[in-house]
């Protein structure tokens, strides 16, 4: 028999571990749970103009969040006229739209707005630029938002998504290539992070529109 102290002392180490797996594990399965539920509260639907007031408090907590966005706090300070006005131009557009994240309660958790291209020889193009708000990271609204983005541009005559990203900003990198951007150039010394010029991917997505102009989505 096994009666040396130290494998008994080994033998209920290991029994320990096992039941904090175990209750890790569990642990695990309830925040997926949770996150599931989550998900499940949120609502993605296009702004309407009654949503200026949200969307520019959005904003403003989102530049004070991160340093990835293209203005830092103190240069935005748009009036409700102008966020509606901005706002409006794009419900008019037929290939621009923003997308609203709101919770149960409506508040705003995050958004993306698609800038198409306003000249005969660009409208096929479309910029992306989002945001979420640092609480909500990790939670799938990143997806969420492109999966209406997917389901929306097939009402358009857009074919090619852009968007940039900041080469040291990897959660954004990842959920971009996650969703089927690819990356074809890099913007070298193109944004000033704190006194620090940082390079930025360009990545690109071609829609299924493209095969009304090639008959190819390669």
């Amino acid at each position: 028999r096994f009666s040396s102290p130290s494998w008994r002392s080994a033998s209920g180490i290991s029994a320990a571990m096992q039941k904090k797996s175990g209750t890790w594990v569990e642990r695990s399965r309830q925040w997926m749970r949770m996150d599931e539920r989550q998900q499940a509260m949120v609502t993605i639907r296009e702004a309407r103009e009654s949503d200026a007031p949200a969307l520019i408090k959005l904003r403003k907590t989102l530049f004070e969040e991160t340093q990835f966005l293209l203005l830092e706090p103190e240069e935005y300070n748009p009036g409700i006229e102008s966020e509606t006005g901005f706002i409006r131009m794009f419900e008019q557009s037929e290939n621009s739209a923003i997308f609203l994240a709101l919770n149960s309660e409506s508040s705003l958790l995050g958004f993306m707005g698609v800038a198409g291209g306003n000249t005969n020889r660009s409208r096929h193009n479309a910029n992306i630029f989002m945001g979420i708000l640092r609480e909500y990271w990790g939670k799938g609204i990143g997806q969420r938002l492109f999966d209406k983005l997917f389901e929306w541009v097939t009402t358009t005559e857009i074919v090619r998504l852009e968007l940039t990203t900041a080469v040291n900003n990897d959660r954004a990198y990842s959920l971009y290539k996650k969703m089927g951007f690819e990356q074809e150039g890099i913007k070298k010394a193109h944004i000033n992070l704190q006194g620090k010029l940082v390079d930025e991917y360009m990545m690109y997505y071609l829609t299924t529109n493209i095969d009304k102009f090639t008959g190819d989505s390669k």
